[in-house]
């Protein structure tokens, strides 16, 4: 394998200008076996490095070590057809594998750090299949069943039972096997979904229990150009949310609410196309924003704690106090100025109160 016209293995780690670290192991498919590949890749709190790989017959889960030789302290031979995995905050591991086809054979399971089965991990039951799965910040795993017949999505406490706390509708059905979703910093969810005939734009945002964000509009969505064939289907195969909230959307779409746009855009955080920065580095961010209840201040991506004070526009201080969060359901709707002191710098923002 060549990237960029120097050789290596099938997984490099680049520098942060995109040449190759030549101090990492070139991983070949040989870790794998003749005909290896890698499909999922997961860097752990240690800098070591899950992968699930596809020798000839089977998929299975290695680790390696953060120069990319293989870690012989690891050893998981449980399950041969892993699909993905993911690293909780106390080092173990969640992993999806099936037993063959059907919805009932696409399963999650828990291993230790070590790669031995965690036994404390109860798995799904009398719940779908999950063929793609998200770990919150919570350790709640929110799980999506896209097998043929069955779109639903799901979640699940960290101990792997059922999440009672969170419902979403099973007639209301998305695209694709690996539902293209994205976590926001105050636990709504973004979804690459078909609703119809509830919605047809393709897009929406789900509150934290997994009801409908009614707040959350981008008008007529996504959509095809004229001159696209019938036959030819939008979807959305991606999303991201960046440092500023601002909502990254890549896929086969050439109309964004009936604007042309070429199958990638950003949107603000309430929906609307965004085809400017108007944040800079190292500056905080008020999401959402506008607002009906609930703000946070972020950084980098990242909630800030912040000494804040905010006023009416004539000045009339309304809220104070030190947090990464701010509830302001009782305030009027209008405009308010928010000034923000942190890390020995000030920062005044403007919000909007829905």
């Amino acid at each position: 394998m060549f990237f960029n016209g120097v050789a290596g293995g099938s997984l490099v780690r680049l520098n942060a200008d995109g040449t190759v670290d030549t101090s990492f192991v070139a991983l070949t498919p040989g870790n794998y076996g003749p005909g290896g590949q890698y499909n999922c890749v997961r860097v752990q709190s240690d800098g070591k490095i899950l992968t699930v790989g596809r020798t000839n017959t089977d998929d299975i889960i290695k680790r390696f070590n953060t120069d990319g030789s293989l870690d012989a302290g690891f050893s998981f031979t449980t399950y041969t057809n892993c699909n993905e995995v993911a690293v909780q905050p106390d080092g173990k591991i969640l992993f999806t594998y099936h037993t063959g086809s059907g919805i009932n054979n696409y399963k999650m399971g828990r291993m230790l750090p070590d790669g031995q089965i965690d036994p404390g991990f109860a798995g799904p039951t009398n719940l779908p299949g999950v063929t793609n799965f998200t770990l919150q910040p919570d350790g709640k795993v929110l799980c999506f069943s896209d097998t043929v017949g069955n779109h639903t999505v799901f979640r699940l406490n960290a101990d792997g039972s059922a999440d009672t706390g969170f419902s979403f509708p099973v007639t209301q059905s998305f695209q694709s096997e690996n539902t293209a979703h994205a976590l926001l910093p105050d636990g709504k969810i973004l979804m690459g979904v078909r609703l119809f005939p509830v919605f047809s734009n393709y897009f929406v945002r789900r509150n934290e229990d997994g009801s409908a964000d009614t707040t959350f509009d981008i008008g007529s969505g996504f959509g095809l150009g004229i001159g696209y064939g019938p036959t030819v289907t939008e979807y959305i195969s991606d999303i991201d949310v960046d440092q500023f909230g601002r909502i990254l959307v890549g896929g086969a779409f050439r109309q964004f609410d009936g604007q042309p746009e070429n199958a990638f855009v950003r949107l603000r955080p309430e929906g609307l196309l965004n085809n400017h920065d108007v944040q800079e580095a190292g500056k905080v961010v008020v999401y959402p924003n506008p607002a009906s209840d609930r703000i946070y201040f972020l950084r980098g991506g990242v909630r800030e704690i912040c000494s804040y004070r905010i006023a009416t526009i004539s000045g009339g201080e309304v809220l104070s106090g030190v947090s990464d969060t701010v509830d302001v359901s009782a305030l009027p709707a209008g405009v308010y100025l928010i000034r923000c002191d942190f890390g020995g710098l000030r920062q005044v923002v403007r919000l909007v109160r829905r």
